[in-house]
């Protein structure tokens, strides 16, 4: 395992999510309005833009994983990897979201102001655990694909939240997605066959956590994101 690498691959990551999440912002807040009429234009603006961000991140993940095995980029298709994100999911589905809450909240008696920032919240948000869905699905992909890698460990980023550093360490097999929650930063280390010794993957004890402070972090099942990260108390 690279500790080291792996943490340059989650700068690369926190890069990559923030300058999505930023173009996706700015594309919010350039509306007219956030009418019906509106929803169209916003789309035409950051479906292609976060596509282009989550094949980014295919490519730096298969980037990372060839340096951790020694071996070439595997060149897997994008395209592929974006079909099969959020349960396939279609990304205008999606991106009209942000208008939902927008008017959810309108109609619940909030401030305009309160319920466009809102909205903004939700689509910047998005955006970003759309960037990090590539990211785990190409490790899965990547690793079922490739003998050298038996599993990953969660390694945890600098702003890592309660949860994140409760299960940081944890080990999951290729066949199993690490689980993810909205703004989640983490990354992993590569778990080689020649370190498979002691690894039998995720373990039931895995699924639910409490720490000392009394945080306690579940794993549950999505239909749409997969496995993903709740307070279990």
């Amino acid at each position: 395992m690279n500790n080291a690498l792996a943490r340059a691959h989650i700068t690369a990551q926190a890069q990559l999510r923030g300058a999505v999440a930023r173009s996706v912002a700015a594309a919010w807040g350039s509306l007219p309005g956030y009418d019906r009429i509106d929803v169209d234009p916003f789309l035409s603006q950051v479906v292609p833009l976060v596509a282009a961000g989550k094949r980014q991140s295919v490519t730096l993940t298969d980037a990372f994983l060839a340096r951790a095995t020694r071996r070439q980029p595997r060149g897997i298709n994008p395209d592929d990897i974006l079909r099969r994100l959020r349960n396939g999911t279609p990304p205008e589905e999606v991106y009209r979201r942000p208008f939902v809450t927008t008017w959810k909240d309108l109609k619940d008696g909030k401030p305009w102001e309160d319920a466009v920032s809102a909205g903004l919240a939700r689509a910047a948000g998005t955006a970003a655990l759309d960037v990090q869905l590539a990211m785990r699905e190409t490790l899965r992909t990547v690793g079922n694909a490739d003998d050298a890698i038996v599993g990953y460990q969660r390694v945890p980023d600098g702003s890592a939240c309660d949860f994140c550093l409760l299960i940081a360490g944890q080990r999951y097999t290729t066949e199993d997605l690490q689980p993810v929650h909205n703004h989640c930063g983490c990354g992993v280390d590569v778990i080689l066959a020649t370190e498979r010794s002691g690894f039998s993957g995720i373990g039931e004890n895995d699924l639910k956590v409490t720490g000392e402070n009394g945080v306690t972090a579940e794993v549950q099942q999505h239909g749409e994101l997969g496995p993903v990260l709740v307070n279990g108390d």
